[in-house]
């Protein structure tokens, strides 16, 4: 499921996206919990249940990238926002 709004990051037949990259911990209350890429750490985001985190995190990882111009820049972000996308994705 992608966030509302946030276009479809386009997907190279290299890489394939790795739910295990994106961390969960426990967050700063008892009642929450707290999300980040694996190798984007400085990113995160809080929720209620680790999807609600995820979306927050995707959210910001599109904003992210909405002030990239390099190519070479936007690259890490948009396999960091493939991996959150895949962690959304209900597992079969």
């Amino acid at each position: 499921m992608i966030a509302p709004g946030i276009e479809p990051v386009a997907s190279d037949n290299l890489y394939h996206p790795d739910r295990s990259k994106v961390v969960v911990t426990a967050g700063v209350t008892a009642h929450a919990v707290q999300v980040h890429h694996r190798d984007i750490p400085e990113l995160q985001a809080h929720g209620e249940t680790p999807h609600s985190a995820a979306v927050v995190l995707e959210q910001g990882f599109a904003r992210e990238m909405d002030g990239l111009i390099d190519q070479c820049r936007r690259e890490p972000f948009q396999r960091a926002l493939a991996d959150i996308r895949e962690f959304l994705t209900p597992t079969r």
